[in-house]
C-alpha cells in the first residue's frame, strides 16, 4: 500500500504525456474531460479527437495498466494468487468507474496556459475498507493467539494471509457497495503547453485529484 500512490505517479507520467497542438481554440475544458474519462472510465474516443497521432489501443493498454497497478497496490505484500489479483482488478475497475466528478470552466491564463476546473465528490470506499479490515485483521490475528491455525510457523502464516486476503477483498466489495459521497469540492487543474507544442496537464495534480477523489490518504500508512 505505501508504495500504491508512486505507482499511480509513474503510470500517469507514461500515459499523460498526451497532448494536443494548438490548432485554433483550445477546448482545454474538453480535453480534462477527455482526460478523465480516459482515466475513471476507460473512454478512448473522446482522447483521439484531441491527438489523431494516438491509437485507441495504445489508450486502452494504459488504462488497463493503470488499474492493474492501482489493484496490485492494494494486495502488496499479500502473496495473492492470480485469481484473487483478477478479482481485485474487477472491482477496482468498477469503483473508478463509479467517481462523480464535472469539468465545469476553464480560464485561459495566456496562450499557452489554461486553468481547468473540476467539480469532484469524494467517495468513502477506502475510509470504510480501512476500516473494517482493521477490525478483520485483529480477529485473525486472534484466531492465530488461540491456536485455530495449524501447522509450521510458515504454514500458519500462510493460512493467515489467505484469509487476510480473501477477507481484504470481501470488505472491498462490501465497501464499494456501501459507498458514499461527500460534498462537492473544486480542483483546479493546469493546463500548459510544452516544448512539443502540445498542451499537457501536470501530472502531479491529476495524481492529487485522483487521491482526493479516492481520499487514499485514508490507505497511504
Amino acid at each position: 500500500m505505501k508504495r500504491l500512490k508512486q505507482g499511480i505517479v509513474i503510470i500517469l507520467c507514461c500515459s499523460l504525456m498526451i497532448g494536443m497542438t494548438a490548432c485554433g481554440k483550445f477546448d482545454a475544458k474538453g480535453y480534462v474531460q477527455a482526460l478523465l474519462d480516459h482515466r475513471f472510465q476507460g473512454d478512448t474516443e473522446k482522447l483521439l479527437k484531441f491527438d489523431k497521432d494516438s491509437e485507441a489501443k495504445k489508450l486502452k493498454e494504459d488504462y488497463e495498466q493503470y488499474i492493474q497497478t492501482f489493484s496490485q497496490g492494494l494486495t502488496e505484500g499479500l502473496n495473492a494468487s492470480g485469481e484473487m489479483e483478477d478479482k481485485f482488478y474487477k472491482v477496482c475497475k468498477e469503483i473508478f468507474r463509479s467517481m462523480k466528478y464535472n469539468v465545469t470552466k476553464e480560464e485561459k491564463v495566456s496562450s499557452d496556459e489554461y486553468k481547468v476546473t473540476v467539480e469532484i465528490q469524494p467517495t468513502d470506499i477506502f475510509v470504510k475498507w480501512k476500516s473494517m479490515l482493521k477490525e478483520s485483521m485483529a480477529e485473525i490475528q486472534q484466531k492465530s493467539e488461540h491456536g485455530e491455525y495449524k501447522g509450521t510457523e510458515e504454514e500458519i502464516l500462510q493460512l493467515m494471509l489467505l484469509d487476510i486476503t480473501a477477507q481484504s477483498y470481501e470488505l472491498l466489495e462490501t465497501a464499494y457497495t456501501e459507498a458514499s459521497y461527500g460534498e462537492k469540492e473544486s480542483v483546479t487543474l493546469t493546463i500548459k503547453k510544452g516544448e512539443n507544442k502540445e498542451f499537457a496537464p501536470k501530472e502531479e495534480e491529476i495524481s492529487d485529484l485522483i487521491t482526493k477523489i479516492l481520499r487514499l490518504d485514508a490507505i497511504q500508512d
